[in-house]
């Protein structure tokens, strides 16, 4: 949950309406359909602690190549613990892995 919340702050915050109005609206529609696969994934919390250092120094230093690298590699990292975490589910027994 603290992904999409992430995510939808940045795009609420953006100051760009059309941006917020998909926000709302695809965050109300994603978050309950995704809700039963969260107790599949596994957060990899040393990525989380890595992009957040990125996103840090990224802001700092007003560097949007890096902002835009961390949050390519924030949404690939996503990506993959959703796919394991969907793949979990449907395979009883199987834990969800996060790379």
């Amino acid at each position: 949950l603290a992904r999409f919340e992430l995510m939808q702050m940045i795009m609420l915050r953006s100051n760009n309406l059309p941006l917020q109005i998909i926000a709302r609206s695809l965050f109300e529609q994603v978050v309950p359909v995704t809700a039963p696969v969260y107790r599949h994934i596994v957060v990899d919390r040393e990525a989380y602690r890595i992009f957040g250092r990125q996103l840090d120094a990224a802001l700092r230093n007003r560097d949007q190549a890096a902002l835009r690298a961390t949050f390519t590699e924030f949404s690939d990292l996503n990506r993959r613990s959703m796919v394991h975490a969907i793949d979990a589910m449907h395979t009883p027994g199987q834990e969800a892995i996060t790379s």
